[in-house]
């Protein structure tokens, strides 16, 4: 399979399956809860499993491609490995062609192999115009002796979030009462932020209300205030998202849901067509 067609194949996978990964962490960690599962690559007429220890990781930080299951006729081979980059605007039309970052060469054993790989993210020295950017990769691994023989493993990189967003659960209430939504800013970054943004919205709260933070001092938090309505939402739905952006800055999200039982939010991750969006 040519890599162009590994790598579009791959895109739309992504965007058409969005439980295509689940994060145990929020948009300011990384790690999956569960791992992604394993893919099959045939080598010598043997079936050889690789897979990436998290889908998700800060930039310039590495995953681990593990290469496993070898049978005893397929040992001695050797996979290339590839890393390829994406990265473009959410305007863009058409994305940039795929950049090759990094290569490796694993050589088959019948024990695990692990490799790791250092994902270099955009590698900009002002980190406060690329803050909270993703840059999207794909590992292909294929055989070298048969380069038709491949798989791909996308994987994501994130640049530091200059500022952090956290939600007060909104009091309770009926469905189409008037609700406010409290929203925490606090700048995490070296240098002072201007024109933060904050908007929210999700099943449980619907509003075209935006708060605007004209400056926040490193290490500074704001606490602002949306207006909006409670939306009806059936057991598991109570959705609330916070989303900022900054003049300079970046952007920040908080993916939240509505616990029943205690009343308090819980932390989601983003789905995958956003960080699709955002690379």
């Amino acid at each position: 399979m040519r890599l162009t067609s590994i790598l579009f194949a791959t895109s739309f996978t992504l965007i058409a399956a969005t439980g295509w990964v689940h994060l145990e962490a929020g948009p300011n960690d990384d790690g999956p809860a569960e791992r992604r599962a394993v893919q099959e690559l045939a080598v010598a007429g043997q079936r050889v499993g690789v897979s990436l220890d998290r889908a998700r990781v800060p930039a310039g930080a590495a995953v681990r491609l593990t290469v496993s299951g070898v049978e005893p006729g397929a040992a001695g081979r050797e996979l290339a490995v590839r890393v390829m980059a994406q990265t473009s605007s959410p305007m863009a039309r058409v994305p940039t062609p795929p950049r090759e970052v990094a290569r490796a060469t694993v050589r088959l054993a019948t024990a695990p192999v692990t490799v790791p790989l250092t994902l270099p993210g955009m590698g900009a020295r002002d980190r406060l115009a690329v803050a909270g950017r993703i840059t999207q990769y794909t590992v292909v691994v294929s055989d070298g002796d048969q380069r038709d023989a491949a798989v791909a493993l996308p994987v994501f990189a994130y640049e530091p979030e200059a500022f952090r967003l956290a939600i007060d659960p909104p009091a309770p209430g009926p469905a189409g009462a008037p609700v406010d939504v409290t929203v925490r800013v606090t700048n995490v970054a070296d240098a002072p932020l201007r024109g933060v943004t904050i908007r929210a919205s999700g099943s449980l709260f619907t509003s075209s209300d935006a708060a605007r933070v004209a400056r926040l001092a490193p290490g500074a938090t704001a606490v602002v205030t949306l207006h909006g309505v409670r939306g009806e939402v059936g057991v598991g739905e109570a959705s609330l998202v916070a989303y900022g952006s900054a003049e300079r800055g970046g952007t920040a999200s908080l993916w939240t849901r509505l616990d029943p039982g205690s009343g308090g939010l819980t932390e989601l991750p983003p789905p995958v067509d956003l960080l699709l969006g955002m690379y």
